[in-house]
């Protein structure tokens, strides 16, 4: 009786978990990031915010990241205002609600980051998702430069 019981839970929990969607990230070259981005800045992240996706079915983040500089591309006077960049990517925490995405970006006030970006929907988004963000680590001490951790 007990076995007829597991088997009906187990074919319910099958139904369910069959019916989820999956987020599947391409696996990128750090070559193809780099060709597939419209414009790769270095900077600072400055501020990060979290909100409901109009349908409240999704969380949207966006990162402002101060520019340090523009490694590669350009980017128009009407993306960076102020010396800033906005970048959105799903995922994040509303209250207590948190929408992870594997292979997702999350970036935090005050990283130092290498963001390879594609215009997107009026705005930016990461290239490859959480692949086209580079963190780089504070220096060690004077005269020491710092280092990209991928």
């Amino acid at each position: 009786m007990q076995i007829r019981g597991l088997g009906a839970v187990l074919a319910a929990l099958s139904m369910w978990v069959g019916g989820a969607g999956a987020t599947v990230v391409e696996p990128l070259t750090t070559a193809e990031v780099a060709a597939r981005a419209d414009v790769v800045v270095h900077g600072r992240v400055v501020a990060v915010e979290s909100g409901w996706h109009a349908a409240r079915a999704m969380i949207y983040s966006t990162a402002t990241v101060e520019v340090d500089a523009v490694l590669a591309g350009a980017l128009a006077a009407d993306e960076a205002v102020d010396g800033q960049v906005a970048v959105r990517w799903l995922g994040g925490r509303v209250g207590a609600v948190e929408q992870f995405v594997p292979g997702g970006a999350a970036l935090a006030v005050g990283d130092e980051v290498v963001v390879f970006l594609r215009r997107a929907g009026g705005g930016y988004a990461f290239v490859g998702q959480g692949q086209g963000v580079v963190r780089v680590d504070p220096p060690d001490g004077p005269g020491v430069t710092g280092r990209a951790r991928l």
